[in-house]
């Protein structure tokens, strides 16, 4: 009967070990960020990529199709 005392202490003994070893290393890989706050989003998940309109005012994405040409020169655009 001492005999399983002894392996149920150790057991007991080895599992503390364990949930003590797992503890500890969730709270340091929990720390990973400096523990600034909430985890950071990285940034090419975060932004969005704003679509670039062709043309002045948006409008067809190719202008050339219907016959007009795209006025790159700011005088051209202005209408009297």
């Amino acid at each position: 009967m001492s005999f399983q005392k002894i392996k149920v202490k150790q057991l007991k003994e080895l599992l503390r070990q364990i949930i003590i070893d797992v503890i500890n290393e969730a709270s340091v890989t929990g720390n990973i960020d400096g523990g600034e706050g909430p985890p950071k989003t990285p940034y090419w998940v975060s932004q969005k990529k704003k679509k670039k309109k062709s043309g002045y005012g948006g409008g067809h994405k190719k202008p050339t199709v219907l016959g007009y040409m795209l006025a790159i020169d700011p005088e051209l655009r202005k209408v009297n």
